[in-house]
């Protein structure tokens, strides 16, 4: 099985691709985890793993919500790394702990503190 590191998707939309998705019958104004069902749907059709690399630095409210959407699409896991490390120790632990907590259905954190 072949993995493919992909970038999330985001809500804009070029001119000339909203005009193919509209063809297509693609919902336009999906959710994250819409847009990562169908890139995972799209690229891989379940022979491939799919990886979201995390991106630029984020906050620590908008990373969970990707993580989720990545999650809830469908999507094998994401690349956290930069995010993690650019961040104070303590900061970058308790933002690792609650991404695997999310990937772990909440079951994670129930002990930790």
């Amino acid at each position: 099985m072949n993995i493919v590191k992909v970038k999330l998707p985001s809500e804009h939309i070029e001119p000339d691709d909203r005009k193919v998705l509209e063809r297509a019958d693609i919902p336009i104004n999906s959710s994250m985890a819409d847009r990562v069902g169908h890139m995972v749907q799209s690229y891989c059709d379940g022979r491939r793993i799919a990886i979201f690399s995390g991106g630029d630095a984020k906050d620590d409210k908008t990373i969970p919500k990707e993580v989720r959407g990545i999650g809830r699409g469908s999507g094998f896991g994401s690349i956290r790394c930069r995010n993690a490390v650019q961040r104070p120790k303590e900061q970058a632990i308790r933002l690792l702990h609650q991404i695997v907590d999310i990937h772990a259905g909440g079951k994670v954190l129930a002990g930790v503190s």
